[in-house]
């Protein structure tokens, strides 16, 4: 074999083995669980965890019909960070110029999350493993 071939190849190799044959990164727990208010589920609600020990790194993910979400730490890996975490639920109503053009009149209610569950005043702790952190949300106010 040629050596300038041999090189190519060592180097190819070393890319493949850098960009992603192993995950990199923080351990992670798998988070999911359900969002809930007024004992009734939230569809479309975005689900934040704020890690309170990692400058703010976050997962998020997306409340289905049926107010079930999953959490995301990037597009390619699942989870949350192991540890304590601010959880920030909100919606957001679409203007009919941010809604996407799919030819169908859409049936999801908007249910409006209340403000006293602003950052801080919900709270999860991700273990390693599998984590289920449901959210039952209250439009009255706590003491």
């Amino acid at each position: 074999m040629k050596p300038l071939l041999m090189v190519w190849l060592l180097a190819f190799s070393c890319i493949l083995f850098a960009s992603g044959c192993g995950q990199s990164g923080p351990q992670l727990g798998a988070v999911t669980g359900t969002v809930t208010l007024d004992g009734k589920s939230v569809p479309g609600a975005l689900v934040t965890f704020i890690s309170k020990e990692a400058d703010g790194t976050s997962s998020y993910g997306t409340t289905d019909a049926n107010g079930n979400y999953r959490l995301e730490f990037t597009t390619e890996r699942l989870g949350a960070m192991l540890g304590n975490h601010d959880v920030v639920i909100t919606t957001k109503r679409m203007s009919a110029d941010e809604a996407p053009d799919t030819g169908t009149v859409e049936t999801t209610e908007f249910v409006a999350i209340p403000k006293h569950y602003a950052r801080g005043a919900l709270t999860a702790e991700v273990k390693s493993g599998s984590n289920v952190c449901d959210f039952a949300l209250s439009t009255k106010k706590p003491n």
